[in-house]
């Protein structure tokens, strides 16, 4: 929290902003230090659909369309 405890700073003034993973480190950053605004861009909605149980499954790696349907890296799964 260096930046805050800057004379300079207005902490009141800070704004968080990062994407895709970095959306994460930004938004539990916000529990810490409360943003003035927070702009998150194509960030993950929870650690299951960034690391999907059944991607340890051996199984899963032959449904190819499983692999081709799951936007694991941004956001929720795309529809079918």
């Amino acid at each position: 929290m260096e930046l805050v405890q800057r004379p300079n700073v207005n902490p009141s003034q800070i704004v968080f902003q990062d994407r895709s993973i970095g959306g994460a480190v930004a938004a539990d950053l916000s529990r810490y230090c409360k943003p003035a605004a927070m702009i998150l861009s194509s960030t993950f909605i929870g650690l299951k659909e960034m690391f999907w149980e059944e991607m340890f499954w051996e199984e899963m790696f032959w449904e190819e369309i499983v692999l081709a349907l799951r936007d694991t890296w941004h956001g929720r799964p795309r529809p079918l």
